[in-house]
This record gives structure tokens, sequence and C-alpha cells, in this order.
């Protein structure tokens, strides 16, 4: 029977009593005649930290069921191969599949009208059931899904069943039991449109309204939402007395309808970015990475890291609308704001559920569940998941999907370093070429070639960084006489010169705040004082000689400062490692180096 583990030789049962022996069981029944891979095997069984010995006790489970199967004389039924095992069945000896025919079965004769047939037919698949699904199984990630999955398929008959037995004048036997439904599933839309379905047509409209106000209280109260469209219709037909048609439930065909509503997929990338240059080394890297594979375990990780206004986000949405067509199930897109806390991923969480058309009354409030959920609604769903500005790996797990067809491209100013399987892509500054081709796009090709080489002491000004280069050119293309060299001149003479890299939401300064307020106090005091050194390339050790410190305490500080990319590593032919500041890091170093000294010198 449905809910439990029960394997059945003749009349005697011999499943294994072992908790994870009967694990390995189910993921073997449920993925029948296909091949389990040994690494979902562990990840079922022992999730992100497997022992030592996963190998061979996983080995020990395998060998322990196959010789409960050759007792019964049925050893061969369970095969080994180099990537896994598999389970040889026929489709027809399981009951989940006899449940999912006599589903299909329901649901076609409902949408032919014969519901007296259709409710017989969803009852006798109701009724194998004998509690949730899996209820006796320790379930992982991978069993977990399954469980989920089989659940909604279970939801979904007896809603049907429910519908077929309001259109064959069985309201007052139904009453009862979605009283009962409705106390289990407060929040439950379409349980509570069939009570009040069921108790108007018995005559009880005064019961059906107040069903209506008990459900709309519980939706404000718990989720600060209205009762969507298809009940507050049907409300609103019974305070004028209509005729009151039964609810539609999910999956289910009206007699009067050809087509089943189209679920548009969700595309919520941003609009690409028009004067985007460079990088093609990287998009196609990017492409190649996400491309489909069908040999891959978990989906594709792609992390995009770099310096402050180096064109991250920029790269990740080129990116991601050329991959557009490789994922037609849907884009989803998140930007994580500055200082985002623990909670951050359940809204975006929540976000994402909608965005894929799961009801606001079926998605959980905590962050595990929802991130459950969504593992379990994109199995099977070939999607591309962009994260902007991601802070940290802790943030990162809670969002990922769990279909090894879906694709992630994430950017971060820290590396996310140690996400199993993830790649880092780390962006540097532009070419010279480059950034004078982005200044040529915004200002006009015409206007940057007649002044190229104040175009190119304009790139080299700016490092070369996209963000600042927009900066410049937004503010030269308000003025359109303003001579190119002209504005280099005012960079080299402004005592502020991050001040000159600022227009509208472009703004060097804010992205290098952000890095640099993500640092411990000591760490902002070496970025700092470092850039007083007076040679361009230094060591760990000429760091500690110039601040005083320890050379654990120095090591420990330029690896923060590194990690958010305020510093560079240098190339060097020798042994050592030495770092470096970029130019524009080296003059927001002095700003803040200026404005400490200020703060504790307010004579000067």
């Amino acid at each position: 029977m449905l809910g439990s583990l029960q394997v059945l030789a003749g009349d005697q049962d011999i499943t294994p009593t072992a908790p994870k022996q009967r694990q390995v069981l189910a993921l073997l029944v449920l993925r029948r005649n296909s091949i389990v891979r040994v690494d979902e095997f562990i990840t079922e069984l022992w999730g992100d930290n497997p022992p030592s010995s996963a190998m061979t006790t996983l080995q020990t489970y395998i060998y322990k069921l196959r010789r409960i199967f050759a007792e019964q004389g049925a050893d061969e039924l369970l095969r080994t191969s180099a990537a896994g095992y598999s389970l040889t069945i026929p489709d027809a000896a399981t009951d989940v599949h006899r449940f999912g025919e006599l589903v299909d079965e329901g649901k076609g004769l409902l949408a032919e009208g014969r519901a007296e047939e259709a409710g017989a037919r969803l009852a006798q698949a109701l009724d194998m059931w004998t509690g949730t699904a899996l209820m006796d199984v320790e379930s992982g990630e991978l069993l977990y899904a399954y469980a989920v999955r089989l659940e909604e398929v279970r939801f979904q008959a007896l809603e049907l069943r429910i519908d077929a037995d309001l259109r064959t004048g069985r309201q007052i036997e139904l009453v009862s039991e979605l009283k009962v439904l409705v106390s289990e599933h407060p929040l439950h839309e379409w349980f509570h449109a069939a009570l009040m379905t069921a108790l108007h047509q018995s005559g009880r409209r005064y019961e059906a309204l107040e069903v209506f106000r008990t459900l709309r209280a519980n939706l404000v109260r718990q989720l600060q939402l209205e009762p969507g469209p298809e009940v507050t219709a049907l409300h609103q037909k019974m305070l004028s007395s209509d005729s009151v048609p039964a609810p539609s439930p999910v999956g289910a065909l009206p007699p009067d309808t050809a087509e089943p509503e189209v679920l548009t997929p969700p595309s919520q990338l941003p609009c690409d970015i028009w004067d985007f240059v460079g990088r093609a080394e990287h998009v196609e890297e990017l492409t190649r990475r996400l491309s489909p594979d069908d040999s891959r375990t978990t989906a594709p990780l792609v992390v995009i890291s770099g310096a402050p206004g180096c064109g991250k986000s920029a790269l990740a949405t080129r990116a991601a609308h050329r991959l557009r067509d490789r994922f037609p199930d849907g884009q989803l897109y998140a930007r994580l704001p500055s200082g985002a806390g623990p909670a951050e991923p359940c809204g975006i969480l929540g976000n994402f559920l909608r965005a894929l058309h799961v009801p606001n009354g079926e998605i959980p409030e905590g962050e595990q569940e929802r991130a459950k959920l969504f593992r379990s609604v994109t199995v099977g769903l070939r999607i591309l998941i962009v994260l902007d500005d991601v802070p940290d790996i802790g943030l990162l797990r809670a969002l990922l999907p769990n279909d090894p067809h879906c694709g992630v491209i994430v950017t971060s100013r820290r590396g996310l370093h140690g996400y199993g399987g993830s790649t880092t892509l780390e962006l540097g500054a532009l070419t010279r070429e480059e950034g004078v081709e982005l200044l040529a796009k915004v200002l006009g090709r015409d206007r940057v070639e007649r002044e190229r080489p104040a175009a190119e002491r304009l790139v080299d000004l700016a490092g070369a960084l996209p963000l600042a280069l927009r900066a410049l050119g937004s503010r030269l293309a308000v003025m359109p006489q303003f001579p190119l060299a002209e504005m280099a001149d005012q960079l080299v003479r402004s005592r502020t010169p991050l001040s000159e890299l600022r227009y509208g939401d472009h703004d060097v300064r804010a992205m290098f705040d952000l890095s640099y307020e993500s640092l411990a106090r000591s760490e902002q005091a070496a970025f700092r004082l470092l850039s007083m050194l007076p040679s361009a390339e230094f060591t760990a050790e000429m760091a500690a000689d110039f601040l005083g410190w320890d050379l654990a305490t120095v090591e420990s500080a330029l690896e923060s400062i590194l990690d958010q990319h305020l510093i560079e590593p240098v190339l060097s032919t020798e042994a050592q490692v030495r770092f470096g500041y970029s130019a524009l890091a080296r003059l927001y170093a002095t700003e803040r180096l200026a404005d400490k000294f200020a703060r504790l010198n307010p004579v000067w």
C-alpha cells in the first residue's frame, strides 16, 4: 500500500528493517529501471557530510539487499554498473505506478464529463494510501523531493475526487470531510471553496459565508494577503444568491474548457547591457560551463568575482541573456541588498516559488522548508538562476536548485571559495582598447576618435574600470562641447578624484565603501596605512615591519583585504607573494586615511 515502503515476494514481506537499507531500497524502487549513481546514494544517506567510510558502507547495504533478493531467487533484479546500481522491475509491479494510472484515468473521465466514473476511479486511487508518502523511511534530499511530488499528486487526486462528488450531487456527504480538510489546511483556498460550495448547495448559505470569513482572517493574519480571485468571486456569487458552480480543482479540465491554462515561465533577468564591451572569453567560459551535460549530478554554479566596479553584474546579465534559450523553463533573478541578514534568502525563496506558480497558501514560512520546496519544485526543470552581489556562502546554499539541468550564476565582491563543484571567474579591469570602445559607445565614436589620446588618458586615469568609465562618459555626454582633454586635466587636478567618478547611479566610491565596510576595524586600518608604503609592491613581511604588527596578524588581514579585492596579488618571478594597490584602490585608501586623520586631529 502507498505511504509505507513494502516489498512483497508472494505473500511474504521481504522489506529490510534497517533504516539505511530501507532508504537505499526506496531510492532504487522510485528510480526503478534506471541507474542511481553512487554519489546520489551518498548524498541521500549522509547529505553534505559523508563519513570517510561512505563507499564501503553503501556497498554493505547493497550486498545485504542483494542477499534478501537472492533468498527469493530474484538476485538478478539488483544490478551493478560502473556508475551505480539499478533495480529492474516492471512498472506494473509497483503501487505508485498503478496509483498514477488511476489518477490519469480519473482526470480523463472528468474532462469528458463522466463524473460518476471519474469519482469511482479516483476513490480507488486514494484508497491505496495508508499514510503520508514514505512515512516509514528516513528521507534525505532526493527522497524528500520524491515524497513531495507524490503528496502533490495525491492532493490533486483528492481535489479531483471532491470535484467529481460535487458534480454528482454528493454535497451533504462531503461537508464533514471538507470541514476536517480545512481544519488541517487553514490556508488552502481550494478546500475552503469546495466546502463553501457544498454548504451553499446544501442550503446552508450562512455557514458557507462564515467559511470565507475564516479563510480571509487566516490569510490576512498569517500572510498579510487577501483571498485569491476564484474564491472571492465564489463569495460574491453567494452574497448575490447566484447559482454556484463547483470550484475547478488543480489539473482538472471543466467540461466547457478546451485547453488548460498555460503557465508562463518566469523571465526576471534585468535588461541586457547596451554598452557592454569586451569580456568575450568570459562570456564563452560561462556559456561552456552552463551548457547542458547529462553526466552532471548537481546544477553547475559559476561565481563571478572581482574588484569594485569591474562589471561583475554586467557580465552576469550579458551571459544570462545569451543562455536564455538553453533554459526554457525560466530565468530567476535576485539581487541581495547590502547588509542582507540571515533571513534574506527566505524572502527571495518566496519570490522564486511564486514566480514558479506555487500558490501563496502552499509556501511555508521558514527558510529551511522553503528551500526544500524550492529544490523539489525545480526537479525536472531547466531554469537559470542569477544571484547578484551575494556576500557569503551561507546565504548562497539555501538558494540553489536540486536539478543538474538548472544553472546558477553568482556575482560577489568576495571569492566565495569553498563551495564544492563551483567555478570562479576572477574579473579584472578592461584593456585600454576596450575602455576606449566603451567611451565610444557612450559618447559617440566620432567624438572619441577626434580626441583619441585624451580618451586613452581618461581610460588610464579611471583604471579601465567599466563603472568609472560609465560615470565619466555620462558626465561628458551631457556636455557635448566639453573637451575630453579638459576632463582628464580636471581629474588630475582634483583633490578628491573619486568625486569626479560619480554620476547618477554610477558611483565608484560607493562600490569601494561596500567592500571596505565588510572588513574588520583592524583590517580597515591596515588597508589605509599600507597605502603609505613608498613601493608599489610589498610583501607580508614588509607590511608587518611597517605596521609594527606580528606577521600572523598581518597575513590574516591581507587575506581578508585581498578577498574583498581591495588589493591585488602581483605576479613575481620570486617565490614570495607580493601585493599591490590598483590606482583607484590607492586613491580610495588615501581618502580614507586623510578622513581618519582629520577626525583624530580636528584642528587641522
